[in-house]
């Protein structure tokens, strides 16, 4: 039962070991990391809002101190991501990618300072306002991604801490149970003992007082037996002695005249005669003696014979109780917490088997005393041989005398007739031999029965030894038994039937504090505590009544008024006839485990520094407010609030008074809420409140304004005093009807919209703001997949000379073929990615696929002297590294000759950052590339833009072909374009040519070059050898 509860403990301490890895892991790493994100896109934000600063400082100085300002929160930044980089637990191409959102995002910011230096504010602001904000959302967006990653990563964090937490309890309540079921079998072990020990007591009492009993009656009936046949045997004695007188006295009268010589001869023949006859008779008295001495002796050696086979049975008795005890040893092995109690039972079976061969071998002693005693008689029979040899030499000398008697008898006449006389008085004499004979018999019987009464009392002798063996054992197990009441690990309780307590073991005074005089005589009571009511006391003993048993937790309080937690045991004693004498109770103290198990329950749902409910209580309230939401038609608002200015208190301070200030700020928080509310800290500087019983929005208001006011005002810690303020997003259940997991989110959400807005504020979540936003998450996954399967495509649109009919290149135009929807067009989903990164990675692949198309087109023979048109996204054209990742994709087909690939630019995104755009396209053009500026005369189109711009060819945009025969606006701008461009001698084309009338009227403008559906739609790379074989241009057309 030990190694049981050691091996319980052990695995109770493994379990807390994970617990505690678990929790380390979720504060070292998906804590740190999403602490980390949130601090990056703190300092992120801030160098907005000091990028913001620089384009409207209004002096050098002010200047030079935003620009400082923005420089201190990048160098942040970069650290935070190497943070993030060094403990983020997924994949590291997000990281990369937010990595890269932001290093980009640099090179907008030096344009900015760099047209703040050259008092370009106007273009500064526009930048700032335009791609500035959008690569801070684009970011905002990114370390979003992160950030959820980790939450979720601590989630599961939390989740397997849970479950060590629950199989820790698992181990726990199993341990307990275990102590539960080893207390009750003691109980019943015990009751059992005693039980068996009366019994036996009683049995043992019977046969003792049965087999005495039994002894002094047949003893009695033996003596009385005996004395009869001796008083019978003396009256025959006395009857033959009187016959044999009257026949001597008839005998002498029938002699009256017998010569008196010769009647004394015949008398002393007669004398002579019975002294031979009575010697002979001796004689055979000695022999038959000897012969019952050598069958007593004989039935002696059979008696020990038969006492040497019981004590051989005996000794197989002893042999067979030393094989118990060798299995008794093998079960002691496998069951080494018994062991003990088998061994001290094996060592009394051999004391008991020790004693029957001490029994045997006095028996044998006995046995060996009656051999001698045999031996002994033999001798005295030896000697009466001797002495009947010597008798019958003295017959043989009387009968030599009788015969010289009889010879004078003969001479006097009378010898016939003293013959007779004489054969009378020989058979008178046989007769009395007969009677003797009849006596020594009945002497041999009454030995015999003697014997048997000495067999008896063997018997009885062994019957005794029996008892005592009993006696024996039945102690044993009373010393086992009270061995197991004393060292019991258990506290045990005996009372009688009035719960009157009548003895304790060592155990219980341990537990308790009151000694065994102290408690015996007194009622259990004297250990309530109190915490249970009258009604719990009163099911347990409904239960006994019933049941004669009853377990469960009792809290008890100890002598010195200290209040443990047993585990109580108790049962009910019957006698033979089903009365109940005793209850036995056994306790074990399991304060210690109470209170492990409540730390632990504790650790799973406060938060450690704070006391605060963590994230796991927190969702259980929450839960619980949303579902009393329901019911009773109110609503519950979940505040999500994040401290503003804690990092730069931790920077500056130290963790320890950032701890303290974490401490102060919680307490003052908890104290602006209303009774019933929660308050919650889900880690770092990040608190969650829940609202719960409102009737409109405008009830959490005074509580949000409390929470603003307790987290502003100045704190004290130690000599520093600290001020920091706090950002809080709320959300309100049912109006927001989502899951806990989502109102989360959702004020989540609505935080960073009040740290956007200026921080120490609120904002309430809007619904309609967020379903964008999550169409717009959800687009953004669509498409990333979709690059990820292949599944865009290009379609090209021929470009011809309408003059001449010559094809004089194609434009690529990427198309997404949707598994569901079909082929999308463009408009449909460039959008979603136009300020998100993925634009420059799907640049890049049209490019790469263009430049692929154009080498299978030379493969095939296809004499294609025209160039292949590209469109490039204003974020791809002003990366720092355009030129060269542009140089790397021709590098990969060097069958490719750059001049056939043209980049087609916006006008718009041109304009933007005209200088930077104007050396990109240079440094391209170095390397062959051709350029165009597309949908010309949208933009601020300009003569010193144009100048600026190295563009080969001009696009005019179809918006203004499409309507300029019906709008004269339209033809105006279309016209201005086409005489720009010879102006600058550059080439002019007209997009959205869709009639025969549009091609006429550009041709009578002077614009020679178009596309458009008019002259052919968008077509797979497949398609266009055919068509370029097969087009003819309009014969209306003029040449």
């Amino acid at each position: 039962m030990i190694l049981l509860v050691m091996l319980f403990a052990l695995l109770v301490l493994r379990e807390n070991t994970k617990l505690a890895e678990l929790n380390d892991k979720m504060y070292q790493h998906p804590f740190s990391v999403s602490v980390a994100v949130l601090e990056a896109n703190n300092d992120i934000l801030a160098m907005h809002r000091y990028m913001k600063d620089v384009v409207l400082a209004t002096n050098k100085d002010e200047l030079e101190v935003a620009i400082s300002l923005v420089e201190q929160h990048e160098h942040e930044v970069y650290r935070q991501f190497e943070l993030i980089k060094e403990r983020y637990l997924g994949n590291e191409g997000k990281i990369n990618v937010a990595y890269i959102t932001f290093v980009d995002w640099k090179s907008l910011r030096d344009e900015v300072i760099a047209l703040k230096r050259d008092n370009e504010d106007q273009l500064a602001a526009v930048i700032t306002k335009g791609k500035g904000a959008a690569y801070v959302k684009v970011l905002n967006q990114r370390m979003s991604v992160l950030q959820d990653f980790a939450r979720n990563k601590a989630l599961e964090f939390k989740d397997n801490s849970q479950h060590s937490y629950d199989a820790s309890k698992s181990y726990l309540y199993a341990m307990l149970i275990f102590m539960l079921l080893s207390s009750a079998i003691t109980v019943i072990f015990v009751i059992l003992l005693v039980r068996r020990a009366d019994d036996y007591r009683n049995e043992a009492e019977e046969r003792f007082d049965d087999l005495i009993n039994s002894s002094k009656i047949s003893m009695k009936k033996k003596e009385e037996k005996i004395k009869r046949a001796h008083e019978e045997i003396t009256l025959q004695n006395k009857d033959k002695e009187k016959r044999a007188d009257e026949l001597v006295i008839a005998k002498e009268e029938k002699g009256k005249r017998a010569d008196e010589l010769v009647i004394a001869k015949e008398e002393k023949g007669k004398r002579a005669d019975e002294l031979v006859i009575a010697k002979e008779e001796k004689g055979k008295r000695a022999d038959e003696l000897v012969i019952a001495k050598e069958e007593k002796g004989k039935r002696a050696d059979e008696l020990v014979i038969a006492k040497e086979e019981k004590g051989k049975r005996a000794d197989e008795l002893v042999i067979a109780k030393e094989e118990k005890g060798k299995r008794a040893d093998e079960l002691v092995i496998a069951k080494e917490e018994k062991g003990k109690r088998a061994d001290e039972l094996v060592i009394a079976k051999e004391e008991k088997g020790k004693r029957a061969d001490e029994l045997v071998i006095a028996k044998e002693e006995k046995g060996k005393r009656a051999d001698e005693l045999v031996i002994a008689k033999e001798e005295k029979g030896k000697r009466a041989d001797e002495l009947i040899l010597a008798n019958e030499e003295k017959g043989k000398r009387a009968d030599e005398l009788i015969l010289a008697n009889e010879e004078l008898a003969i001479q006097n006449k009378e010898k016939d007739k003293r013959a007779d006389e004489l054969a009378l008085a020989n058979i008178e004499l046989a007769f009395q031999n007969k009677e003797k004979d009849k006596r020594a018999d009945e002497l041999i019987i009454a030995k015999e029965e003697k014997e048997q009464r000495a067999d008896e009392l063997i018997l009885a002798n062994e019957e005794l030894a029996f008892q005592n063996k009993e006696k024996d054992k039945l102690a044993n197990e009373l010393a086992l038994a009270a061995s197991v009441f004393t060292h019991a690990r258990e506290g045990i309780t005996i009372t009688d039937a009035a719960a009157t307590i009548i003895d304790v073991n060592d155990t219980f005074t341990h537990i308790t504090g009151f000694s065994r005089e102290e408690a015996i005589g007194q009622n259990p009571r004297i250990l309530q505590s109190g915490r249970q009511s009258p009604d719990f006391y009163v099911g347990m003993w409904q239960a006994l009544l019933k049941d004669d048993y009853w377990s469960g937790e009792v809290w008890n309080r100890r002598k010195n008024g200290e209040v443990y937690a047993e585990m109580k045991t108790i049962s009910a004693v019957r006698n033979k006839r089903g009365i109940t004498t005793h209850y036995v109770a056994l306790g074990s103290d399991i304060t210690p485990m109470k209170e492990h198990q409540d730390q632990l329950e504790w650790m799973a749902n406060y938060d450690v520094l704070t006391s605060l409910p963590n994230r796991t209580l927190l969702a259980d309230r929450l839960s619980q407010a949303m579902v009393q939401s329901l019911r009773h038609h109110n609503s519950v608002a979940v505040v999500f609030l994040d401290l503003d200015g804690f990092k730069d208190v931790n920077d500056v301070h130290g963790h320890d008074v950032g701890d303290d200030l974490l401490i102060v700020v919680s307490l003052r928080m908890k104290e602006a809420l209303r009774e019933g509310d929660t308050l919650a800290r889900i880690g770092g500087d990040e608190f969650v409140a829940v609202l719960a019983d409102l009737a409109s929005v405008e009830d959490c208001e005074p509580v949000l304004g409390r929470l603003l006011l307790a987290a502003s005002e100045p704190i004290t810690v130690g000599d520093v005093v600290l001020k920091v303020s706090a950002s809080i997003g709320v959300t309100l259940y049912p109006q927001d009807s989502v899951d806990a997991d989502l109102l989360m989110r959702h004020a989540d959400q609505a935080m960073y919209e009040a740290k956007e807005s200026g921080k120490n504020r609120y904002h309430l979540f809007d619904t309609v703001q967020d379903d964008a936003v999550k169409e717009q998450r959800e687009n953004l996954e669509a498409i990333r997949s979709a690059l990820d399967n292949h599944q865009f495509i290009l379609y090209y649109q021929p470009k011809v000379n309408m003059r001449t009919g010559a094809v004089t290149g194609v434009e690529a135009l990427i198309r997404w073929q949707h598994p569901k929807r079909g082929l999308l067009n463009p408009i449909e989903f460039l959008p979603v990615i136009e300020n998100n990164p993925m634009i420059r990675e799907m640049g890049e692949w049209v490019i790469d696929t263009a430049l692929t198309q154009i080498s299978q087109w030379q493969e095939t023979g296809l004499n294609l002297s025209i160039c292949t048109s590209v469109n490039i996204a204003a974020v791809q054209l002003q990366q720092p590294d355009f030129t060269e990742r542009l140089a790397t994709l021709l590098a990969a087909h060097p069958d490719v000759d750059p001049r056939y690939l043209e980049l087609e630019v916006l006008e718009t995104s041109a304009l933007d950052d005209v200088g930077h755009v104007s050396a990109v396209m240079n440094a391209c053009m170095a390397r062959g590339v051709n350029f165009a500026l597309d949908d010309f005369g949208t933009g601020y189109s300009s003569l010193t833009h144009l100048r600026r711009l190295p563009a080969g060819l001009i696009k005019i945009d179809q918006s203004f072909v499409r309507d300029m025969l019906v709008d004269a606006d339209d033809l105006a701008i279309v016209e201005g374009v086409i005489a720009l461009a010879k102006s600058f001698k550059r080439e002019v084309i007209a997009e959205g040519v869709e009639t025969i009338e549009h091609g006429i009227a550009l041709l009578q403008l002077g614009c020679e070059l178009a596309q458009g559906y008019g002259i052919a739609r968008p077509m797979p790379a497949s398609d266009v050898p055919a068509w370029i074989r097969e087009w003819k241009p309009d014969i209306s057309w003029p040449t």
